[in-house]
C-alpha cells in the first residue's frame, strides 16, 4: 500500500471519541437488509452483517444475535445498528450529508450505528468499526486475520464520518483476468477487496456522475466506439498507421485510432450519443454519466501517420519523441472536443481517458488544457513502478511516476489512480 503522495485508500475522517458506551458481549446486531440501491448493493449489506457477527464472535468468544431492525431481542442491553436504519436516522444521522460511498460510525451509550445509505457505504462502515474499535484487521483473503481476543471488549462513544479522498478506488489484482486463481476462488478475492474497501468493481451505487456506463468496456475501449469489423474496410484512414506505414486495426497488436482525422471524430460522437441515449432509456432516473474512452493495449505508440506526428510534435516535451506528452496531447485534443460536443445534448456526461504507457506523461506545460468533464485515469503501471514504496521515495525511480502524476494534477483535479500491480514473483529492478 502506498503512503505519502498517493494512497489507494486515502481517507478523510472526522470524529470525536469519549468513554465506554457498552460491552460487545451484551450487544445484538440489527440490520436494515434493504439497504442498497440494487440486488448487489443489498447483497453487500448482508455480507457486511455476516462479517460483523463473525468478527465479534472471534473477538469476544460470544455468538452475537443477528436480526432485522424491529426484531431486536427483548432486554438487549446494547444494539449495533447496521445500514440505513430508522434508529440511525432518529439518532441524527442525515443521509443527505453523505455521498453513496461515504460512511459514518456513531456510538452512544447502549447503541452503535454503522451507517451507509448504500450497501457499499454500509460495508465500509462495518470495516471501519471492527478495525478501529474491535482490534480486528481484514488482512488475508482466506480469513486468517490477526485480532486480539477480548471477551469484555468495550466500545467507546464516538462519532466518525469518513469521506474517501480517492473516491473511486480499486486495485487490479488480476485474479479474474490473468488466470491467477480458479473461477471458484475469484469471488474470495472479490470479498477480500470489499472488506478492504478497495473493490475492483463498485456495486454500481456510486453517484451517477462518477459511475461508468455498462455499455462500454472499463478500459482499452477505443474500438467500442469504432469497431474495426464495421468501419475498417471503408475507412482505414480512421485507424492508426504503424512503423511500416500501414494502417492497422488489430486489437491489442499496436493498433489505435488516427486522431488527426476529424471525420473520425464525428463518427466517434455519433457512437457516444448512441451509448448515452441507450443508457437514458435503460435507466431514465439513475443513468450513469461516465464513458470510458481509452487506448487499446500492448501498443508503444498512438499513430505514426504524418498528420498525427505534427500534432504530437506540438505537445511533446522532447523534440522528436512521442511518449513525453505528445501522444497524450494527440488523444486529448479529440477527447476535449468530444466532451464539448456531447455537452450540447447531455451536459452531465464525462469522458474518462487513459494516461497509460505512451500517454502517461501530460502534454508540454502551457500547450493544452483539460476540459472540466474529462477524467484522466493515470496508471501507475507495474513495469515502471515499485508499488511497495511511496511514489515520492527520495532518490528512487518511482520519482518519475510521482512527477507524471503531479503534472496531470496541475492540469485537472479529475484524476483517477489505477494502481496496476501485476508482478507475479518479480518486481522492477530496484
Amino acid at each position: 500500500m502506498k503512503t505519502g503522495l498517493v494512497a489507494v485508500l486515502a481517507l478523510v475522517a472526522q470524529g470525536v471519541f469519549a468513554g465506554a458506551a457498552f460491552r460487545v458481549a451484551d450487544a445484538a446486531v440489527a440490520v436494515n437488509f434493504e439497504t442498497g440501491t440494487g440486488k448487489t448493493g443489498r447483497a453487500w449489506t448482508k455480507a457486511a452483517a455476516d462479517d460483523l457477527t463473525n468478527v465479534l464472535f472471534k473477538v469476544t468468544g460470544r455468538k452475537i444475535p443477528l436480526c432485522a431492525e424491529g426484531e431486536e431481542p427483548k432486554g438487549a442491553r446494547a444494539v449495533i445498528y447496521l445500514g440505513d436504519t430508522r434508529a440511525a436516522r432518529a439518532a441524527g444521522i442525515d443521509p443527505a450529508a453523505l455521498r453513496n460511498g461515504d460512511w459514518r460510525v456513531k456510538v452512544v451509550p447502549g447503541r452503535a450505528f454503522l451507517y451507509g445509505k448504500t450497501g457499499m457505504g454500509t460495508s465500509f462502515a462495518m470495516t471501519e468499526f471492527v478495525e478501529r474499535f474491535c482490534g480486528y484487521a481484514f488482512l488475508s483473503p482466506d480469513g486468517e486475520d490477526p485480532f486480539t481476543f477480548d471477551p469484555v471488549l468495550e466500545i467507546p462513544t464516538c462519532d466518525v464520518t469518513v469521506r474517501p479522498a480517492v473516491y473511486e478506488r480499486g486495485i487490479f489484482h488480476g485474479v479474474r483476468y490473468m488466470s491467477r486463481v480458479s473461477k471458484a476462488e475469484a469471488p474470495v478475492w472479490d470479498e477480500f477487496a470489499r472488506r478492504r474497501r478497495v473493490p475492483e468493481f463498485s456495486t454500481g451505487e456510486i453517484e451517477r456522475s462518477l459511475r461508468l456506463s455498462p455499455l462500454v468496456k472499463s478500459c482499452h475501449s477505443f474500438y467500442e466506439y469504432l469497431p474495426p469489423a464495421k468501419y475498417f474496410k471503408d475507412h482505414p484512414e480512421w485507424y492508426s498507421m504503424n512503423k511500416a506505414g500501414k494502417r492497422t486495426a488489430r486489437p491489442n497488436a499496436e493498433s489505435q485510432l488516427c486522431f488527426s482525422n476529424r471525420e473520425m471524430w464525428k463518427e466517434l460522437l455519433k457512437s457516444l450519443e448512441r451509448f448515452v441515449a441507450n443508457d437514458h432509456r435503460r435507466n431514465p432516473t439513475n443513468y450513469p454519466c461516465v464513458y470510458d474512452f481509452s487506448q487499446m493495449d500492448n501498443s508503444d505508440f498512438i499513430c505514426l501517420c504524418p498528420e498525427c506526428k505534427k500534432v504530437i510534435a506540438k505537445y511533446n516535451r522532447v523534440p522528436g519523441g512521442h511518449k513525453e506528452g505528445g501522444d497524450a496531447g494527440l488523444v486529448l485534443e479529440c477527447v476535449n472536443w468530444l466532451v464539448r460536443e456531447i455537452a450540447k445534448k447531455y451536459p452531465d456526461v464525462r469522458i474518462r481517458t487513459f494516461a497509460y504507457v505512451s500517454t502517461g506523461c501530460a502534454p508540454k506545460p502551457g500547450t493544452l488544457a483539460v476540459e472540466p468533464n474529462v477524467v484522466i485515469r493515470w496508471c501507475d503501471v507495474y513495469s515502471v513502478s515499485d508499488h511497495s514504496r511511496p511514489l515520492e521515495t527520495p532518490g528512487h525511480f518511482n520519482a518519475k511516476q510521482a512527477a507524471e502524476l503531479g503534472d496531470w494534477l496541475k492540469l485537472t483535479k479529475n484524476v483517477q489512480l489505477w494502481d496496476y500491480m501485476l508482478y507475479g514473483d518479480t518486481y522492477p529492478e530496484v
